[in-house]
């Protein structure tokens, strides 16, 4: 929220860290209460809210006429309504996923183990 308005011209980012610094949080807000460029643009922004096409009471008739004109659209609705629960919870994607992990490991752990094996039989020999 901070970055948004920052990126209108309407406020100033500062690091929670430098709060503890009074300087820093002095000079920060003594900017944006005597910079004037803030000023205007505070005030353009409460124009344009003010003045928005559609206010949200509006904006809630609207889309309930919508909806009482046409009914329930199958457009409208979202895919995820026609899945199954393995589907729409990614249990399919998390049991291929876990079954990999469990192959990946398995063949790592025989790597290691025939790894050992080779060390631990060449040291024998070389100690007979």
């Amino acid at each position: 929220n901070a970055g948004m308005m920052e990126h209108n011209g309407i406020g100033k980012v500062f690091d929670k860290h430098d709060l503890s610094d009074p300087t820093k949080l002095t000079a920060a807000i003594r900017e944006v209460l005597e910079n004037e460029r803030y000023r205007e643009n505070t005030k353009r922004v409460t124009a344009m809210l003010h003045n928005k096409p559609l206010s949200p009471s509006d904006l809630i008739v609207k889309y309930t006429e919508f909806a009482a004109e046409f009914g329930a659209s199958k457009s409208l609705r979202s895919q995820s309504h026609d899945m199954s629960w393995i589907e729409y919870d990614n249990v399919d994607i998390m049991i291929s996923g876990l079954i990999l992990a469990l192959i990946a490991t398995v063949i790592s752990l025989n790597i290691v183990q025939r790894l050992l094996r080779r060390i631990f039989r060449v040291s024998k020999e070389k100690n007979e």
